[in-house]
């Protein structure tokens, strides 16, 4: 997911990280349905079928992994300015004009140097003021209970 949100155009990032949760929401209830209808078998496929269902996925993006090119803000990260605008190009296809590629890499440039900007962060800092709430919400949607009725 965190390549999906660097590597997505921006008016389209939201809609995609959202639909990658939507994604492992519909493999959660999925996961469980197969679980479900396989629990009734007696031989060695009550076990096998799930295992090769929750396999599927994985072995896909791996597969996948392979073709994407490297993230462009991990690029401008390193200074491979000239690497991140081909990866842009494979990501937004070649039709793309030259000066949306360029826009794209001073937008990210910019948020990299804003970020660097602040200074570094330490750990501590989610435990204080208004943080503090996002950490424990957080935490709750990580360790909650999932029960599916």
């Amino acid at each position: 997911m965190l390549y999906l949100s660097e590597a997505a155009p921006a008016h389209l990032r939201g809609a995609m990280v959202t639909g990658f949760q939507a994604y492992l929401l519909i493999g959660q209830i999925l996961g469980s349905v197969v679980d479900n209808y396989t629990q009734v078998r007696t031989d060695r496929l009550s076990y096998q079928i799930p295992l090769i269902v929750l396999y599927i996925v994985p072995v896909f993006l791996s597969l996948v992994n392979l073709i994407i090119p490297e993230s462009p803000r991990w690029l401008l990260e390193k200074d491979r300015v000239e690497d991140a605008k081909v990866a842009l190009l494979k990501l937004y296809g070649n039709g793309v004009p030259e000066s949306l590629i360029d826009a794209q890499i001073k937008e990210t440039s910019a948020a990299i140097q804003a970020e660097k900007a602040l200074g570094h962060v330490d750990l501590i800092e989610l435990f204080c003021g208004t943080d503090l709430v996002c950490f424990l919400h957080l935490l709750l949607s990580v360790f909650q209970p999932h029960i599916l009725v």
